[in-house]
């Protein structure tokens, strides 16, 4: 069973769970294992795409949920630095529609 943290609805389904976080939740606001507050936005593709400062990012692919991006920065160990400073001589990321399923390791 799946519980959106927003709602409260439960779904039997992760893909339909999936779905409705997408459309529903469009916004996140988390704290990284650094203690930084961050708010984030979904892109057009429904993910969130992470703007740490990892070598490695903004990956193009994104987050399907926040934790999953807060779990990648502490593994890394990077801080939040934001879309605007990371993307300073750089190509913006690809807008990528994930699939119904995704592997987030």
């Amino acid at each position: 069973m799946f519980t959106c943290s927003t709602c409260k609805m439960q779904f039997h389904v992760k893909g339909v769970y999936n779905a409705h976080t997408r459309k529903y939740i469009p916004v996140s606001t988390f704290t990284t294992h650094s203690e930084q507050q961050v708010m984030v936005e979904r892109n057009e593709g429904g993910v969130f795409l992470c703007y740490c400062s990892h070598p490695g990012c903004p990956k193009p692919i994104g987050y399907l949920m926040v934790d999953f991006m807060k779990n990648h920065m502490k593994k890394v160990q990077s801080t939040w630095i934001g879309r605007k400073e990371s993307e300073q001589g750089t190509v913006a990321p690809k807008v990528h529609h994930p699939p119904t399923a995704v592997n987030m390791t």
